[in-house]
C-alpha cells in the first residue's frame, strides 16, 4: 500500500472519544521505529475545535459544579510527541469514491481538499430536532462547552428578569425550566439544574420563593437503558426533589414563550433544554452508503464499511452489531474508546497484510448520577443506588479524565463545592473583534 517515498495517508475525522483515542493509539504504535520504517504512515486528525470535551461532565458544568475549562483538553497537548498532524477545520464533504475530504478553515474562510489512503470516521453526533417546529431555534442543546455556558447563563438570566417582573403569571413563565428527553443526559441535566437553583440561586435571590420554581422533565420513556428497579428509584428521587415528570409524553412544537405537548397542554416557559435524541453528523448524512434506520453507518465486526475497503467508522456515527445480542452497540464513550483501540490495531494489521480482529465488547457498568450525593449504578450485574452510586460515579469518571491536570482541577472543583456556594455570576460575551475593528472607542458595547 505504501513505499518509503510515499507514506500511507491515514485521515481521522473527529476528535471525540473515538477519533482522539484512535489518533493517540496509532501515534503510540508508530513510535516503534521498526514499524514506522517498514510501514511509513502520515496520520492527520481533523476537528472543528482545538480541544477535546469530556461530555459526561457537561451537566455538572452547566449546573455550576465544575469550571468549563476543567473538562476540556487541548488536542495538540494530547498529541504531543506523537507522529500525528492536527488540523482545526470543519468537515464539509466526504467523497469515498475519490478518496478525499473537503474541509473548511473557518478562521480564513478557505477550503482544503485532503486525500487519504485509510479513512477513520469518528464525527460523532449532533442534536436531533426531528424536524419539529421551533426545536432548532428555541431550545438549548447540551453537546458542547458552549451549550453548557449558554444554558447556565439562561437560567441565571431568568432569575434576574424575575426579580424585576411584577406580573405573577409572567414570573412563573420565567421560572419554569423544562428538560426534554428521559435518557441519561436528560435526567442528569434536570438534577444538576435543580441543585443549581436550590443550592445557590434561591439563596442569592431571596425575593423568589421556592414554590414559584417549576422543573419539568418531558420523556417518552424514562432511563430506557437502566434496569427497571433502578429507573423506578430514579423516578421516585426526582419526584421527591420536586421535579415534575411528564412520562409517555412528546413535544410537538417549541416557541420562545411556550412548549406544546403533543395531545396535551401548552407549557409557558422560555427555557427548554433539548436532550431528546441525536443524529449523525451532516457530512455522514450525505454519504451514499449502507446505513441503519437512524442514519448510522453500517460497519462489520472490524468497523469497516461494506464495499469501501480501508474506510472505518466508530462511535456515534457507526452502527456495529454486538455479536452477543445482535443489536447495535450503545452510543457511549466506553464503546467508542474500545472501538478506537481495536480499530487502530486493525489499521496496523491491514498495513502488514494480516487479518483484522473483530471488535468484542461487553458493557461492564452503567452509572447515572442524580444530582448531589445520589445516583444509580449497575456494575458487573451488581445494582445499587444512592450515595454509594454517586461516589463510584465520581471516582470512575475522575479516573477517566484525559490528564492529571484535569483530574486535579476537577477534584478541587468538587472539594470547593462541598464547602462553598456555587458561583452565580452571569458571564456574557460583551466584546467582539468585529466591534473593536469598526470602532475601538465603542468596543465595550455589545455588538
Amino acid at each position: 500500500m505504501s513505499t518509503p517515498a510515499s507514506p500511507c495517508r491515514i485521515l481521522i475525522l473527529g476528535a471525540g472519544f473515538g477519533g482522539l483515542t484512535a489518533a493517540q493509539t496509532l501515534g503510540h504504535l508508530f513510535k516503534n521505529k521498526k514499524l514506522s520504517q517498514e510501514h511509513p504512515i502520515e496520520v492527520t486528525l481533523v476537528n472543528q475545535d482545538n480541544f477535546f470535551v469530556f461530555t459526561p461532565m457537561l451537566p455538572e458544568a452547566a449546573g455550576g459544579t465544575l469550571e468549563f475549562r476543567h473538562i476540556t483538553y487541548p488536542i495538540r497537548q494530547a498529541l504531543q510527541r506523537l507522529p500525528v498532524i492536527f488540523r482545526r477545520e470543519r468537515v464539509l464533504e466526504i467523497n469515498l469514491d475519490a478518496k478525499q475530504v473537503t474541509t473548511l478553515n473557518e478562521g480564513k474562510d478557505t477550503l482544503a481538499v485532503l486525500p487519504y489512503d485509510i479513512l477513520i470516521l469518528g464525527l460523532g453526533s449532533v442534536p436531533n430536532s426531528y424536524n419539529l417546529p421551533g426545536v432548532s431555534e428555541y431550545t438549548f442543546p447540551l453537546k458542547d462547552v458552549s451549550d453548557a455556558i449558554a444554558l447556565r447563563n439562561q437560567v441565571i438570566d431568568q432569575f434576574e428578569q424575575s426579580v424585576l417582573e411584577s406580573d405573577e403569571q409572567r414570573r412563573r413563565e420565567l421560572l419554569t425550566f423544562l428538560v426534554a428527553g428521559g435518557g441519561d443526559a436528560g435526567v442528569e441535566t434536570v438534577m444538576e439544574l435543580r441543585d443549581l437553583i436550590h443550592g445557590a440561586l434561591l439563596k442569592d435571590y431571596p425575593m423568589i420563593k421556592p414554590d414559584e420554581i417549576s422543573l419539568k422533565l418531558v420523556a417518552f420513556e424514562l432511563l430506557p437503558h437502566v434496569e427497571p428497579n433502578l429507573a423506578q428509584y430514579a423516578t421516585e428521587q426526582m419526584r421527591r426533589k420536586g421535579i415534575e415528570i411528564m412520562d409517555k409524553t412528546m413535544i410537538s412544537e417549541v416557541n420562545p414563550r411556550w412548549v406544546q405537548i403533543k395531545d396535551g397542554p401548552r407549557i409557558p416557559t422560555q427555557t427548554c433544554v433539548w436532550t431528546a435524541g441525536v443524529k449523525v453528523h451532516p457530512a455522514i448524512t450525505k454519504l451514499d452508503c449502507p446505513k441503519d434506520r437512524t442514519g448510522r453507518l453500517l460497519v462489520d465486526t472490524c468497523s469497516e464499511l461494506d464495499g469501501y475497503p480501508n474506510v472505518f467508522a466508530l462511535g456515534d456515527c457507526a452502527a456495529q452489531l454486538d455479536t452477543k445480542t445482535e443489536k447495535p452497540h450503545p452510543q457511549t464513550a466506553q464503546v467508542a474508546v474500545r472501538q478506537a483501540q481495536n480499530l487502530a490495531r486493525n489499521v496496523v494489521a491491514r498495513l502488514k497484510g494480516e487479518p483484522l480482529q473483530p471488535f468484542d465488547f461487553t458493557t461492564l457498568l452503567h452509572i447515572v448520577p442524580l444530582g448531589y450525593q445520589d445516583g444509580v449504578a449497575n456494575i458487573l450485574g451488581v445494582r445499587f443506588s444512592g450515595f454509594p452510586a454517586w461516589v463510584v460515579w465520581r471516582s470512575l469518571y475522575l479516573f477517566l479524565l484525559p490528564d492529571w491536570d484535569n483530574r486535579l482541577r476537577v477534584s478541587l472543583d468538587w472539594t470547593i463545592a462541598l464547602f462553598f456556594r456555587k458561583d452565580t455570576s452571569q458571564i456574557k460575551e460583551t466584546r467582539s473583534q468585529a466591534a473593536v475593528q469598526r470602532s475601538p472607542e465603542h468596543a465595550l458595547l455589545k455588538d
